[in-house]
């Protein structure tokens, strides 16, 4: 991996959740449409990229809280 976002986020340690799954926790009813494969490469992916670099540049104890909240806050929802 050339690119130092791809490499920092595909090689970081994944988790239980985080800002990504919090945002696409629909995306199988996003990717519902014809165009599901582009769709993914072209928005999808490079989005969740951005949260994760976001996220793994920014991580914390209260960050981890929060995304922690809001995901049992999703999951009862």
């Amino acid at each position: 991996l050339s690119d130092p976002v791809h490499h920092r986020v595909f090689t970081a340690r994944p988790g239980i959740t985080g800002p990504a799954q919090l945002v696409f926790r629909d995306e199988a009813e996003q990717l519902a449409g014809p165009e599901a494969e582009r769709d993914y490469r072209e928005r999808i992916l490079p989005a969740k990229v951005r949260l994760d670099d976001e996220y793994l540049r920014d991580r914390s104890v209260w960050l981890d809280l929060r995304i922690m909240v809001r995901t049992v806050l999703a999951a009862l929802h």
